[in-house]
């Protein structure tokens, strides 16, 4: 979507192009750029066929339905159109065999609402045959987005676009607007928001992030629920995400809702226990936990009763929550060094997890950057780049203090594992050496002797 807009904003002259930006911008809720993008594309080329009465459809403009598509464009929504205004008989003699059951017979079966659910009485053809190769490819991209459940609602209901494609939409219609309805400076005003790329929010209590959009791929990070993602990429079923660390990988669009920031301001807590339960009411014995959630997820506070054992939360999918306040923390300040090491220690036992960055499970670096994250320092998501981060400085393994980072590997530049130095030779790591979990090792060991290559004090 953000390449096709950005074509739009240096191809001015090319009807095609935005007789495809019309079916794309559809796909992504932008109806009213939609509009503009036909009508650039028919300025341009006043004979070149667009899709815009699919677009006149979802806003329930059914006129303009019929006045565009009677000159044999897009004849699937004509008749379906007819039947909205109330001329059925009509629709049956104007629909082809297969547009008369798909449209007339279902509706007047209550198989389908159009009003509800359009995408059931007319099909997309994001592949259609009179655009480029490569827009196909593109608009490939973006027509994953309609696999997503929560598009659905907004591109589906007619006259109810809300949510992120909500948001969308009334930026472009404001743009619309604000120059006077010149198409290009619309679509160009929507290239430049779409490239600001959109929020999403992690609903599972730990998603995984692929090095590519397949399960069967290796597992590079993970982010934690309620966490905020920039959306990069989509491909069908999966989005290309970076986390506030700066690190991106793939992960199911399932595990994701688009949205603004999540307890980004306002009242919010967030979990200090290793987990904590999400009950629906203020009840442990009543239901099941709604979800259990790791250390460090945030939650937005709506409600504290004056009992003070309970916090009343919204949850990242809307939904209420409850969570016991002896599981949370408000405004959780920096860990002095020592705090910080009585911390680590709470996580002792935990599982070696690759790629992980919670309390399930953590992978080498992510408890190292947890940890310095405590302190109120940002570290690099992997080991060599927190070795080589401006960050840090050297430290020579004579010079160790409690708090100075570890890292083992065949050479300064070749370095594979982090850990953080405890004292008295001692060290705590997320390890697979032994037993995989984290835990207390001793720098003597010969297996630790022979991997030290570098140590770092943050400054």
């Amino acid at each position: 979507m953000v390449r096709l807009l950005g074509r739009a904003a240096v191809s001015s002259n090319d009807p095609e192009l935005f007789a495809g930006l019309t079916q794309v911008c559809r796909y992504c809720g932008l109806l009213e750029a939609s509009l503009s993008a036909h009508k650039q594309a028919r300025r341009l080329d006043p004979q070149i066929r667009t899709s815009v009465a699919h677009t006149h459809f979802m806003l329930g403009d059914y006129g303009a339905v019929l006045a565009t598509s009677l000159g044999g464009d897009f004849l699937g929504v004509h008749p379906l159109a007819l039947c909205h205004l109330g001329r059925e008989p009509e629709a049956s003699r104007n629909s082809t065999p297969a547009e008369h059951h798909r449209g007339l017979d279902d509706m007047e079966n209550g198989r389908i609402d159009v009003a509800a659910s359009p995408t059931d009485s007319y099909v997309h053809d994001a592949m259609d045959k009179r655009f480029p190769v490569w827009l196909h490819r593109e608009a490939g991209v973006v027509k994953a987005i309609v696999e997503w459940s929560w598009v659905s609602p907004f591109i589906l209901q007619r006259s109810k676009i809300k949510a992120f494609g909500g948001a969308l939409a009334f930026w472009s219609t404001q743009a619309h607007h604000q120059t006077k309805g010149n198409p290009m400076p619309a679509i160009v005003a929507v290239a430049l928001f779409a490239a600001a790329l959109p929020n999403a929010v992690v609903l599972q209590p730990v998603a995984n992030m692929y090095s590519k959009p397949s399960e069967d791929s290796n597992v590079v990070s993970q982010a934690i629920y309620g966490a905020n993602v920039s959306l990069l990429e989509l491909q069908e079923g999966w989005a290309h995400i970076r986390t506030a660390d700066d690190y991106t990988g793939w992960t199911l669009l399932a595990a994701l809702r688009p949205g603004p920031p999540y307890a980004a301001k306002g009242r919010v807590a967030e979990v200090q226990s290793l987990f904590a339960h999400v009950y629906r009411e203020p009840d442990v014995t009543r239901h099941a936990p709604v979800v259990t959630v790791p250390f460090e997820t945030r939650f937005e506070v709506v409600a504290e009763p004056d009992n003070h054992r309970w916090l009343q939360v919204r949850l990242p999918d809307d939904r209420s929550g409850w969570l016991q306040t002896g599981d949370m923390a408000f405004d959780p300040k920096p860990l002095t060094i020592p705090e910080m090491l009585d911390l680590s220690r709470r996580f002792l036992g935990l599982p070696y997890t690759w790629g992980g960055t919670s309390s399930f499970g953590y992978d080498c670096s992510g408890f190292v950057q947890m940890l310095e994250r405590r302190r109120g320092v940002n570290m690099p998501r992997d080991a060599q780049p927190q070795a080589d981060s401006s960050g840090v400085v050297p430290v020579e393994l004579k010079d160790l203090a409690p708090g100075d980072l570890l890292y083992f590997g065949s050479s300064p530049k070749r370095i594979t594992h982090t850990g953080v130095y405890l004292g008295a030779g001692k060290f705590i790591n997320a390890t697979t050496h032994e037993t995989p979990v984290v835990r207390i090792d001793d720098l003597n060991d010969p297996n630790w002797t022979k991997l030290v290559v570098a140590a770092r004090r943050v400054k």
